[in-house]
């Protein structure tokens, strides 16, 4: 996590990379595993020494490779070899007692 600091107001940002599992349940399908990638954005925002809250937002970004590799060329442009099927976002607030 990259965190800016502006006095009582601090800005962050971060990158997470894991695992999403679909599972339909109304549907006879089974559990799909992709990989994902969620860019992190927010801030801290302090009233005093030990009050404060903290505001967040995420993408959720699962990726579904066609092919397991991603080339760069030499005329430096990026050969991706996976589409990204569904984005997500949340927003969630903290209350930061410190």
């Amino acid at each position: 996590m990259l965190e800016l600091a502006y006095g009582e107001v601090k800005p962050f940002i971060a990158l997470s990379f894991g695992a999403t599992r679909f599972h339909l349940k109304d549907l006879d399908i089974s559990d799909s595993w992709r990989f994902s990638v969620a860019p992190v954005f927010g801030t801290k925002i302090y009233f005093n020494d030990v009050v404060g809250l903290r505001l967040q937002g995420r993408l959720l970004l699962p990726m579904e490779f066609t092919d397991a590799k991603i080339f760069i060329h030499s005329d430096e442009k990026a050969n991706k070899d996976f589409n990204i099927p569904i984005v997500q976002g949340d927003l969630q607030p903290e209350f930061l007692w410190c």
